[in-house]
Protein backbone atom coordinates (compact mmCIF):
# COMPACT_ATOMS: atom_id res chain seq x y z
CA UNK A 1 0.00 0.00 0.00
CA UNK A 2 1.12 3.65 -0.51
CA UNK A 3 0.73 6.02 2.16
CA UNK A 4 -1.66 8.96 1.11
CA UNK A 5 -0.67 12.36 1.52
CA UNK A 6 -2.80 15.41 1.78
CA UNK A 7 -2.99 17.80 -0.88
CA UNK A 8 -1.09 21.12 -0.18
CA UNK A 9 -4.05 23.20 -0.78
CA UNK A 10 -6.80 21.34 1.88
CA UNK A 11 -5.57 22.73 5.11
CA UNK A 12 -7.43 21.45 8.63
CA UNK A 13 -9.36 24.95 8.38
CA UNK A 14 -11.23 24.11 4.90
CA UNK A 15 -11.91 20.39 5.47
CA UNK A 16 -13.33 20.94 8.93
CA UNK A 17 -16.17 23.08 7.39
CA UNK A 18 -18.67 25.57 9.77
CA UNK A 19 -22.08 24.70 8.49
CA UNK A 20 -22.94 21.86 5.96
CA UNK A 21 -23.30 22.91 2.29
CA UNK A 22 -23.29 20.47 -1.18
CA UNK A 23 -20.00 22.55 -1.94
CA UNK A 24 -18.02 20.64 0.56
CA UNK A 25 -18.50 16.96 -0.75
CA UNK A 26 -19.92 15.43 -4.32
CA UNK A 27 -22.88 13.85 -3.58
CA UNK A 28 -22.79 11.66 -6.99
CA UNK A 29 -20.01 9.71 -7.72
CA UNK A 30 -16.73 8.15 -5.66
CA UNK A 31 -13.45 9.68 -7.33
CA UNK A 32 -11.32 7.11 -5.97
CA UNK A 33 -10.07 4.19 -5.00
CA UNK A 34 -11.88 1.89 -7.63
CA UNK A 35 -12.84 -1.17 -6.76
CA UNK A 36 -9.91 -3.62 -8.31
CA UNK A 37 -7.42 -0.86 -6.75
CA UNK A 38 -4.94 -0.71 -4.05
CA UNK A 39 -6.38 0.93 -1.02
CA UNK A 40 -4.67 3.89 0.00
CA UNK A 41 -2.47 3.09 3.46
CA UNK A 42 -3.04 5.67 6.25
CA UNK A 43 -2.53 6.68 9.75
CA UNK A 44 -4.68 7.03 12.74
CA UNK A 45 -5.55 6.91 16.49
CA UNK A 46 -6.81 3.59 17.91
CA UNK A 47 -10.19 5.61 19.78
CA UNK A 48 -9.62 2.26 22.60
CA UNK A 49 -6.13 3.18 23.33
CA UNK A 50 -4.69 6.00 22.01
CA UNK A 51 -2.44 4.09 19.82
CA UNK A 52 -0.96 5.04 16.30
CA UNK A 53 -2.21 2.47 13.47
CA UNK A 54 -1.95 1.75 9.84
CA UNK A 55 -4.15 0.56 7.55
CA UNK A 56 -1.39 -2.24 6.28
CA UNK A 57 -1.47 -3.37 10.15
CA UNK A 58 -4.56 -5.68 8.76
CA UNK A 59 -2.89 -6.82 5.70
CA UNK A 60 -4.10 -11.04 5.71
CA UNK A 61 -7.53 -9.80 6.80
CA UNK A 62 -10.61 -8.81 5.07
CA UNK A 63 -11.02 -5.36 6.68
CA UNK A 64 -14.61 -3.73 5.93
CA UNK A 65 -14.00 0.01 6.01
CA UNK A 66 -16.85 2.78 7.00
CA UNK A 67 -16.52 6.51 7.40
CA UNK A 68 -18.90 8.17 10.21
CA UNK A 69 -18.99 11.30 12.61
CA UNK A 70 -21.56 11.86 15.59
CA UNK A 71 -23.48 14.25 13.39
CA UNK A 72 -24.16 11.76 10.47
CA UNK A 73 -27.62 10.65 10.76
CA UNK A 74 -26.93 8.10 7.62
CA UNK A 75 -24.11 6.56 10.01
CA UNK A 76 -26.22 6.26 13.30
CA UNK A 77 -28.76 4.32 10.99
CA UNK A 78 -25.99 1.63 10.59
CA UNK A 79 -24.09 1.20 13.74
CA UNK A 80 -26.69 -1.78 14.75
CA UNK A 81 -26.48 -3.45 11.70
CA UNK A 82 -23.22 -3.10 11.58
CA UNK A 83 -22.32 -4.52 14.92
CA UNK A 84 -24.30 -7.43 14.16
CA UNK A 85 -22.14 -7.89 10.66
CA UNK A 86 -18.89 -7.76 13.23
CA UNK A 87 -20.37 -10.45 15.49
CA UNK A 88 -21.55 -12.92 12.41
CA UNK A 89 -18.12 -12.26 10.14
CA UNK A 90 -15.33 -12.34 13.66
CA UNK A 91 -12.01 -13.23 11.59
CA UNK A 92 -12.79 -9.66 9.45
CA UNK A 93 -11.37 -6.31 10.64
CA UNK A 94 -14.43 -4.12 11.16
CA UNK A 95 -13.07 -0.07 11.04
CA UNK A 96 -15.21 3.01 11.32
CA UNK A 97 -12.59 5.77 10.51
CA UNK A 98 -13.56 8.96 12.60
CA UNK A 99 -14.03 12.05 9.82
CA UNK A 100 -15.20 15.64 10.18
CA UNK A 101 -18.48 16.32 11.21
CA UNK A 102 -21.18 15.94 8.82
CA UNK A 103 -23.84 18.34 10.24
CA UNK A 104 -21.57 20.45 12.68
CA UNK A 105 -23.67 23.07 14.96
CA UNK A 106 -24.33 24.39 18.37
CA UNK A 107 -23.82 21.37 20.29
CA UNK A 108 -21.35 19.03 18.47
CA UNK A 109 -18.83 22.33 16.15
CA UNK A 110 -16.95 21.37 13.33
CA UNK A 111 -13.13 20.59 14.77
CA UNK A 112 -10.45 22.97 15.76
CA UNK A 113 -8.39 20.48 17.42
CA UNK A 114 -7.59 16.69 17.85
CA UNK A 115 -9.05 17.36 21.39
CA UNK A 116 -12.53 18.36 19.22
CA UNK A 117 -12.18 15.22 17.63
CA UNK A 118 -11.79 12.92 19.69
CA UNK A 119 -14.49 14.03 22.06
CA UNK A 120 -16.74 13.18 19.18
CA UNK A 121 -15.91 10.03 18.44
CA UNK A 122 -16.24 8.99 21.91
CA UNK A 123 -19.57 9.69 21.75
CA UNK A 124 -20.01 6.68 19.32
CA UNK A 125 -19.04 4.29 21.49
CA UNK A 126 -20.74 5.55 25.00
CA UNK A 127 -24.02 7.42 23.58
CA UNK A 128 -24.65 5.40 20.38
CA UNK A 129 -23.41 1.16 21.02
CA UNK A 130 -20.45 1.67 18.84
CA UNK A 131 -18.58 -1.40 19.10
CA UNK A 132 -16.53 -1.14 15.81
CA UNK A 133 -12.86 -0.41 15.96
CA UNK A 134 -13.33 3.18 15.46
CA UNK A 135 -10.09 4.85 14.07
CA UNK A 136 -9.50 8.78 14.17
CA UNK A 137 -8.40 10.65 11.17
CA UNK A 138 -6.37 13.51 11.27
CA UNK A 139 -7.56 16.73 12.10
CA UNK A 140 -7.03 17.72 8.03
CA UNK A 141 -8.85 14.34 7.02
CA UNK A 142 -5.92 12.89 5.47
CA UNK A 143 -7.57 9.60 5.42
CA UNK A 144 -11.33 10.36 4.36
CA UNK A 145 -10.25 12.63 1.56
CA UNK A 146 -7.87 9.63 0.14
CA UNK A 147 -11.01 7.49 -0.31
CA UNK A 148 -13.34 10.19 -1.73
CA UNK A 149 -14.69 12.65 1.68
CA UNK A 150 -18.26 10.88 1.64
CA UNK A 151 -19.57 11.37 5.60
CA UNK A 152 -21.08 7.48 4.90
CA UNK A 153 -18.60 6.10 2.69
CA UNK A 154 -17.98 2.21 2.50
CA UNK A 155 -14.89 -0.44 1.46
CA UNK A 156 -14.21 -3.95 1.51
CA UNK A 157 -10.70 -4.89 1.01
CA UNK A 158 -9.06 -7.69 0.77
CA UNK A 159 -6.07 -9.31 2.53
CA UNK A 160 -3.99 -8.70 -0.34
CA UNK A 161 -4.73 -4.95 0.68
CA UNK A 162 -7.17 -4.81 -2.96
CA UNK A 163 -10.76 -2.66 -2.84
CA UNK A 164 -13.16 -5.37 -3.97
CA UNK A 165 -16.63 -3.83 -3.04
CA UNK A 166 -17.10 0.00 -2.37
CA UNK A 167 -20.47 2.12 -1.38
CA UNK A 168 -20.97 5.74 -1.58
CA UNK A 169 -23.39 5.12 1.52
CA UNK A 170 -23.06 2.06 3.12
CA UNK A 171 -26.21 -0.39 2.92
CA UNK A 172 -25.38 -3.36 5.40
CA UNK A 173 -27.53 -5.79 3.33
CA UNK A 174 -25.11 -5.35 0.48
CA UNK A 175 -22.10 -5.68 2.73
CA UNK A 176 -23.00 -8.91 4.13
CA UNK A 177 -23.55 -10.30 0.46
CA UNK A 178 -20.03 -9.19 -0.62
CA UNK A 179 -18.88 -10.63 2.42
CA UNK A 180 -20.59 -14.07 2.09
CA UNK A 181 -19.10 -14.30 -1.30
CA UNK A 182 -15.81 -13.63 0.02
CA UNK A 183 -15.62 -16.30 2.75
CA UNK A 184 -17.02 -18.57 -0.01
CA UNK A 185 -14.60 -17.83 -2.40
CA UNK A 186 -17.48 -16.18 -4.93
CA UNK A 187 -16.77 -13.24 -6.88
CA UNK A 188 -18.36 -10.59 -5.40
CA UNK A 189 -21.04 -8.46 -6.87
CA UNK A 190 -20.30 -5.48 -8.66
CA UNK A 191 -20.71 -2.01 -6.24
CA UNK A 192 -24.72 -0.39 -6.26
CA UNK A 193 -24.80 2.52 -8.19
CA UNK A 194 -24.39 5.83 -6.91
CA UNK A 195 -27.97 7.21 -4.62
CA UNK A 196 -28.92 7.10 -1.33
CA UNK A 197 -28.89 3.19 -0.55
CA UNK A 198 -32.59 1.25 -1.16
CA UNK A 199 -32.92 0.40 2.45
CA UNK A 200 -33.24 3.71 4.04
CA UNK A 201 -36.27 5.60 4.48
CA UNK A 202 -36.31 8.66 2.59
CA UNK A 203 -37.93 10.78 5.17
CA UNK A 204 -34.61 9.75 7.72
CA UNK A 205 -32.32 11.12 4.93
CA UNK A 206 -34.67 14.49 4.37
CA UNK A 207 -35.46 14.90 8.18
CA UNK A 208 -32.15 14.04 9.93
CA UNK A 209 -33.42 11.77 12.69
CA UNK A 210 -31.44 8.48 11.42
CA UNK A 211 -31.20 7.16 14.60
CA UNK A 212 -33.68 8.51 16.96
CA UNK A 213 -34.41 5.11 18.89
CA UNK A 214 -30.62 5.31 19.94
CA UNK A 215 -31.55 8.47 22.22
CA UNK A 216 -35.02 9.42 24.25
CA UNK A 217 -37.06 12.13 24.35
CA UNK A 218 -36.65 13.02 20.27
CA UNK A 219 -33.29 14.81 20.76
CA UNK A 220 -31.59 12.74 17.88
CA UNK A 221 -32.19 14.99 14.93
CA UNK A 222 -30.66 17.84 16.92
CA UNK A 223 -27.33 15.66 18.02
CA UNK A 224 -27.06 14.42 14.57
CA UNK A 225 -27.43 18.04 13.16
CA UNK A 226 -24.91 19.53 16.36
CA UNK A 227 -27.83 21.56 17.71
CA UNK A 228 -29.72 22.34 20.54
CA UNK A 229 -33.07 21.20 20.94
CA UNK A 230 -35.62 24.27 21.00
CA UNK A 231 -36.79 25.18 24.51
CA UNK A 232 -39.65 24.10 25.92
CA UNK A 233 -43.28 26.07 25.07
CA UNK A 234 -44.84 27.53 27.45
CA UNK A 235 -48.21 27.22 26.15
CA UNK A 236 -50.52 25.47 28.00
CA UNK A 237 -50.71 21.74 26.94
CA UNK A 238 -54.27 20.88 25.93
CA UNK A 239 -55.74 18.56 28.64
CA UNK A 240 -56.55 15.05 27.79
CA UNK A 241 -58.33 12.71 30.21
CA UNK A 242 -56.11 9.25 31.12
CA UNK A 243 -56.04 6.83 28.76
CA UNK A 244 -58.49 3.81 29.33
CA UNK A 245 -57.00 0.31 30.75
CA UNK A 246 -58.12 -3.01 30.26
CA UNK A 247 -58.28 -5.33 33.55
CA UNK A 248 -54.83 -6.20 32.97
CA UNK A 249 -53.35 -3.07 33.04
CA UNK A 250 -52.61 -2.57 29.24
CA UNK A 251 -54.34 0.22 26.84
CA UNK A 252 -57.54 -0.55 25.68
CA UNK A 253 -58.01 -1.15 21.81
CA UNK A 254 -58.10 2.00 20.49
CA UNK A 255 -56.58 3.65 22.97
Amino acid sequence: MTTHRPAADVGASGYNYEHFGLEHRTMDRLDRPEVGQAAPDFTAQRLADGTTVELSDYRGRTVVLETGSATCPMYASRIAPMNALAEKFSDTAFLLLYTREAHPGENIGPHRSMADKIRGARLLAEEDGERRTVLIDDLAGTAHRAYGAMPDMLYVIDGEGTVVFRAQWNDPTLVEQALTALANGEEVLASPPPGFPATLPADRVTRGVAGAHLEPRGQAGHRRHGTRPPPPSTASAPSHPPPQTDPAGGPLSGA
